[in-house]
């Protein structure tokens, strides 16, 4: 460099020149005051030097011999990363090369969420472009990279709620990221077929369901998987149709699924469905979770929840509102459905749930027969339920005739019930054994175990404790007991320490009992220790009716006998 060669003329004057001239005493002298001068420049030279000069004159002198054209052009045909607006821009690109990188700012425009990077590569033999995450540029294949966690917009959908995005939501389903997110807006879709695990979610996003009448509908299909999570999602179908065979999420033969801060509107028929195909082992169908949705209705719908099948299914913490028609069962229904597979269902917590104008029950379980179908340990505890229409209900299951089933373990506890008609039967019971009433607040509903009087399903060992019973004086409430049971020959029933309050207009009879043709005797039915108060009345009423039970410590007012 310019500073070396400086550097190297001082040495050589010092070692050589000066030397030579040492008998010349004025050469001498002028020689050495001329190094001094050299010698400070050289010490100061980059302290003096106009380097911004320097590089202007050297890039002039590049672009003279053409070197500075022939390095740019190295660079942009490079494994670079290189910017645009969206994805028809990168397209139109003509700089990319094997192994370099695009960055979008969007997918259809700037801005629009979908943002991402691509892989620029070479195609592999006879690939074709699918449109969605892969697109050619040029020569090359422009690949999505994938992350851990990406959103729905990235992947081409729309928000504008009339774009049909099913072949790209399935496409990001299937991509193997963990996460996929939905930003703000209507995404609209066919059914979603889910069969890996993946969370799912959005922040109160509005998913509308574009076709939601066969069975095959709805949006997400969750089917032989596991570790599924869907989250913060609004649905909605596009258009309203009742139908029994519609459901928004299908959980199939899967394990570990949550659903949860979801809102159901309108559905057309079930919001979800827990169940197994034929054939196929129940314990392939266990922990699902679904707590803090909200399933809301025009009263056209079918069940917000129903379990076909399945065990350790935990239901807690959500609002139902109106969600089904009168003629439907209610907002969470367990249902056998194909009984000669002989289904296993057990461990279901319903729990910490509100209900509100629900004119099934809320929570209604059945069938016409009970062959092959064990139906044990569930707990309905904790919730609150307004029943304001006719024949709607809190609690009712009722199966067929008897025979190989085992129908058993029932905790029905802590729960408050309010009814507005005499039709309103809070609890009714058929062909079950060991259910636990306790603690529960009944306003206005009533309790019926077993079945017609013709039939010959009854159930047994079953306790009615710690609970109140009220009725008002609304014309609407006339009805005739508080709690209403078949008689049966193995019946054993415990009725204690209850409280039963009624106003004067109301001649009800606390406890009647229903003998079948045969007369049965049953083993045994207590009524102990039991409150029964009726403030004023001229009309005296019998505390039971139709059967002498042992009645052991009971109080009761002077109306009554």
């Amino acid at each position: 460099s310019y500073y070396e060669c400086l550097c190297g003329l001082l040495y050589y004057l010092k070692n050589v020149i000066i030397p030579t001239v040492n008998n010349n005493a004025d050469a001498v002298a002028e020689l050495q005051t001329l190094y001094e001068e050299l010698r400070s420049y050289v010490e100061n030279y980059f302290d003096n030097l106009d380097v911004q000069e320097e590089i202007n004159n050297k890039l002039d002198s590049m672009v003279e011999s053409g070197t500075l054209q022939e390095i740019i052009a190295s660079y942009l045909n490079s494994k670079a990363i290189f910017g645009f607006d969206n994805v028809a821009s990168m397209k139109e690109a003509s700089n990319l090369i094997n192994g370099s990188y695009a960055k979008t700012l969007g997918y259809h425009t700037k801005n629009d969420g979908g943002g991402a990077t691509y892989i620029i590569r070479n195609p592999a033999e006879n690939e074709t472009a699918n449109n969605i995450t892969t697109f050619t540029v040029g020569d090359y294949i422009a690949e999505l990279a994938l992350e851990e966690s990406m959103f729905a917009e990235q992947f081409g959908c729309k928000n504008d709620g009339t774009t049909d995005n099913t072949a790209k939501i399935q496409t990001a389903v299937d991509s193997g990221i963990g996460v996929l997110e939905f930003g703000n807006g209507s995404f609209l879709s066919d059914a979603i077929t889910i069969t890996s695990p993946i969370t799912i979610k959005g922040n109160g996003t509005k998913c509308i369901i574009n076709q939601h009448s066969a069975i095959a509908g709805g949006y997400f299909k969750i089917n032989n998987t596991t570790n599924v999570n869907i989250s913060g999602l609004y649905f909605e179908p596009k258009t309203h149709t009742f139908t029994q065979n519609g459901r928004c999420i299908d959980i199939n033969n899967s394990t570990y699924v949550t659903i949860n801060d979801c809102e159901f509107y309108n559905m057309n028929g079930d919001g979800i469905i827990v169940t197994k195909g034929p054939d196929v082992e129940t314990d392939t169908l266990h922990h699902i979770y679904i707590y803090d949705c909200k399933f809301i209705g025009t009263g056209d719908g079918r069940n917000s929840i129903t379990v076909f099948a399945g065990n350790n299914i935990y239901v807690h913490d959500n609002y139902f509102e109106n969600p089904t028609k009168g003629d439907m069962p209610g907002c969470f229904d367990i249902e056998p459905y194909v009984i000669s597979d002989y289904l296993f269902i057990h461990d279901i917590y319903f729990q910490n749930n509100i209900s509100h104008g629900c004119k099934g029950r809320m929570v209604d379980g059945g069938s016409g027969s009970n062959v092959g179908l064990s139906l044990y340990n569930i707990v309905i505890s904790d919730n609150v339920c307004d029943c304001t229409s006719y024949n709607s209900g809190f609690f009712s299951f009722s199966f067929g005739s008897p025979s190989t089933g085992d129908i058993h373990n029932f905790v029905v506890k802590n729960n408050v019930v309010n009814c507005n008609k005499d039709t309103n039967r809070a609890i009714t019971l058929n062909g079950m054994k060991n259910v636990d009433i306790v603690g529960n607040v009944f306003n206005n509903g009533w309790i019926t175990l077993g079945g017609a009087l013709s039939s010959n399903v009854t159930d047994t060992n079953i306790k009615i404790i710690g609970n109140t019973f009220t009725r008002t004086g609304s014309s609407d409430l006339i009805g005739t007991q508080f709690i209403n049971i078949r008689l049966a020959t193995d019946q054993v029933v415990d009725v204690i320490d209850n409280k039963f309050i009624y106003e004067a207009n109301q001649y009800v009879q606390p406890l009647m009992f229903l003998p079948a043709s045969d007369q049965p005797t049953p083993t045994r039915i207590a009524v102990w220790s039991n409150t029964f108060l009726r403030p004023t009345t001229t009309t005296a009423s019998n505390i039971c009716t139709n059967y002498a039970a042992d009645m052991q410590g009971n109080v009761k007012d002077s109306y009554l006998s």
